[in-house]
């Protein structure tokens, strides 16, 4: 959930998707317009806390949703709640012993 204030200073808010997230923010899909430098609220609904982001850049638009960049003003890790991947190194066999 994205909340923010339209150009006309009235309250919006849009339930959105991300695209890709980690713990300095996220590339997200919104049809309400804004600009870049614009300060949103940034809500998981999984937990429901919420953080302040920054655009940072506005991508391309399809079907009516422009991808948006945001920053968290203060990185957060852990503010998305995703697993951290297990280790994707081969494991090792133990050495034969003598």
């Amino acid at each position: 959930m994205v909340r923010l204030r339209g150009p006309d200073k009235s309250s919006v808010s849009e339930k959105t998707d991300a695209i890709i997230v980690n713990d300095h923010g996220a590339l997200i899909l919104l049809t309400t317009e804004v600009q870049t430098d614009q300060i949103i609220h940034i809500e998981n609904p999984t937990n429901g806390e919420e953080l302040l982001g920054r655009v940072i850049s506005r991508g391309d638009t399809f079907m009516g949703k422009t991808q948006i960049g945001v920053e968290f003003i203060v990185p957060t890790p852990g503010f998305w709640r995703i697993p951290k991947p297990k280790n994707l190194e081969p494991s090792r066999s133990p050495s034969p012993k003598k």
